[in-house]
């Protein structure tokens, strides 16, 4: 009989262990935040992203959109601040009312395998006048949320009048302590899970960055080949940026024709010029390699046909982004400009630099040599045109030509330098010494910046590639958007009230209800100092 005490009494002991070491699990995946669960085209969805704490993760998170059919339709990048991202993705304006995936991720070095989290983003086309059926995935992908027991969130009352003030607080147990979470009130439909989407069937990343931790940069790959598809082995890809910045990278293709390119600390948006240089007269192709997560895997879904509440929440939805438009433009301008901190130039400083609008009015670059660079020899002979530099070091103009930048472009073909008058140019600099980059060696460097920044002296140019593309996304504020009106004349259309990223302990809060009415969900989900995934949420009502 003791014996039979004594077993079950250690079996009690060992499910309460388990129990415990369930409850403790230790999260390490990453998570994905959003301001809402539905939206229409044209918004401006907010995001806040908790990354691993252990090494081996870079802190540039990847954020694309799918649709259901796992087709991407946009991705960017943002730059994590202590293991945490913000940012944002404008929902384009062509999307047609139906469910979205929005997937966060980044690179585990450790594997091939990203670590990635996903949501379900209902949007609402702004020019649908009467959607009646909206496509939803099945049930399947989404995680069974347990609410926290340990934190609960209170009101004064689950009904609400509009613009009526929502004071919340937050009652957490004792020795409940939050790592980082995100507290949030918002305005909810029908038919948005905001679960946690079990991990979707991704490919492998690209074996070239498999391994790859991205910090304060952007990876950009892409493809040489022929004409016929053929990849191309051993040709030059050399990349600028067509800005101000005087950027130089360049890199020799491998057996399968794939080059990469690490940009850092580059901001915003920005023009790729790709050049490939092989030797040879030989025409070449680019297709650069998009970053997103692809998955060959299809996800099971259904139309469901809205019923005439469903329906006129969507419509009241639309009407709301249409007029919300008018009085409250967003105030996220896009696209963002590049930016980049100012660093002495690759080829190093100047030896003398030129203003040639502080002169008469040259006609050709012919001119300009004579009169204004010393130390540049310009020789036109058989329409042959030859330029060369004097290295300062042998008092000998250089047996080869210089490297040509116009805009910091690298030029092959002086015809283009030859047809460039004094008032086209902004200013001109010399480096009259050998400058090695690399592998590469430059016999003196001609720096022309023109007023012109639009680069159309490219346009025709062979073996060239113009690709414009978002790098690490500018930090905005979102807070503009969530402020309330303050004129009774003035509609107040926010659907989201409140939206705000804790540390510790959380502070009780609240909000100002806006004109809309329908369910609002008041939330706090985050990660707990153990590591545990938890959130708490509270529904009331606005009549």
């Amino acid at each position: 009989m003791r014996l039979k005490l004594l077993i079950l009494l250690l079996g009690i002991a060992l499910l309460s262990e388990i129990s415990v070491a369930q409850n403790n699990k230790h999260e390490t995946g990453i998570f994905l935040f959003t301001d809402r669960s539905f939206c229409t085209s044209g918004d401006t969805v907010w995001v806040q992203i908790k990354l691993p704490v252990e090494d081996g993760i870079g802190n540039v998170v990847h954020l694309q959109l799918d649709n259901l059919q796992r087709k991407n339709i946009a991705n960017l990048l943002i730059e994590s601040l202590d293991k945490w991202g913000e940012g944002y993705i404008q929902i384009p304006d062509s999307l047609k009312t139906g469910s979205y995936f929005l997937t966060a991720w980044i690179p585990d070095s450790k594997t091939s395998k990203p670590l990635s989290s996903t949501r379900l983003l209902v949007v609402y086309n702004r020019f649908d006048e009467n959607p009646s059926q909206i496509e939803l995935p099945a049930g399947k992908y989404f995680k069974n949320e347990i609410p926290s027991e340990s934190v609960e969130l209170k009101t004064a009352s689950t009904e609400f009048r509009t613009r009526e003030k929502v004071e919340t607080s937050i009652d957490a147990q004792h020795g409940f302590e939050i790592e980082r979470a995100v507290v949030k009130a918002t305005l909810t439909d029908n038919f948005s899970n905001e679960n946690l989407i079990n991990e979707l069937d991704f490919e492998p990343i690209n074996a070239a960055e498999s391994g790859f931790i991205e910090r304060n940069g952007t990876m950009i790959s892409g493809k040489v080949t022929d004409y016929d598809g053929n990849p191309q082995y051993g040709v030059m890809v050399i990349l600028s940026l067509g800005d101000a910045n005087r950027y130089f990278d360049y890199f020799i293709t491998n057996g399968e024709g794939l080059f990469h390119f690490y940009i850092k600390n580059a901001y915003g948006n920005a023009e790729l010029i790709f050049q490939v240089y092989s030797g040879i007269q030989k025409e070449y192709k680019i297709d650069l390699i998009s970053p997103a997560l692809k998955s060959n895997s299809e996800v099971e879904s259904h139309a469901k046909f809205l019923t005439a509440e469903e329906a006129g929440f969507a419509k009241t939805a639309i009407q709301s982004s249409f007029v919300r438009r008018l009085f409250t433009p967003t105030t996220i301008e896009l696209p963002d400009s590049l930016q980049m901190p100012e660093n002495i130039p690759f080829f190093g400083t100047y030896t003398t630099q030129t203003d040639p609008a502080l002169f008469v009015d040259l006609p050709n670059f012919r001119e300009i040599s004579r009169e204004l660079l010393g130390g540049l020899q310009y020789r036109d002979r058989n329409e042959e045109i030859n330029i060369r530099i004097l290295n300062l070091n042998t008092k000998k103009f250089f047996e080869d030509e210089p490297i040509k930048l116009i805009n910091g472009i690298p030029v092959t073909d002086n015809r283009i330098v030859a047809r460039l008058k004094s008032t086209d140019i902004k200013s001109i600099g010399l480096v009259k010494y050998e400058r090695i980059y690399g592998d590469i060696v430059m016999n003196g460097v001609l720096d022309i910046r023109l007023f012109d920044k639009s680069n159309k002296w490219l346009d025709g140019v062979p073996n060239v590639f113009r690709f414009k593309t978002g790098l690490i996304q500018t930090p905005k504020n979102p807070s503009s958007s969530l402020k309330s009106s303050v004129l009774k004349t003035e509609p107040d259309l926010r659907q989201v009230l409140y939206w705000q990223k804790v540390t510790g302990k959380p502070e009780n809060f609240s909000f100002i209800l806006s004109d809309r009415k329908g369910t609002v969900e008041i939330s706090v989900e985050g990660i707990t100092k153990q590591g545990s995934f938890f959130k708490a949420s509270k529904k009331i009502v606005v009549q």
